[in-house]
């Protein structure tokens, strides 16, 4: 796949998951993001797992530690993750 392609990808991923519109996704649409995600793949998650890979997740994904995370850097986490 090429880069743009995949930056498009990622951008559409995170719009989608930003359902307010603010431009950033907070803990709660992170939870939803995998939730989808795990439903995607036919996994079913117990509510408390998901909650500490939110967690997880979150720390991963949030690098200025402000408790939301930006597309900026989602998408430098997606193309780590894509990339590696």
């Amino acid at each position: 796949m090429d880069k743009l392609k995949l930056m498009e990808e990622i951008k559409s991923l995170f719009n989608g998951a930003d359902r307010n519109n603010t431009g950033f996704i907070d803990s709660g649409q992170v939870e939803q993001l995998l939730l989808h995600f795990f439903k995607s793949k036919g996994t079913n998650h117990d509510p408390a797992l998901v909650k500490t890979e939110v967690a997880s997740f979150l720390k991963g994904l949030d690098s200025n530690n402000d408790g939301q995370v930006s597309l900026s850097e989602f998408t430098k986490f997606a193309m780590k993750f894509v990339c590696s």
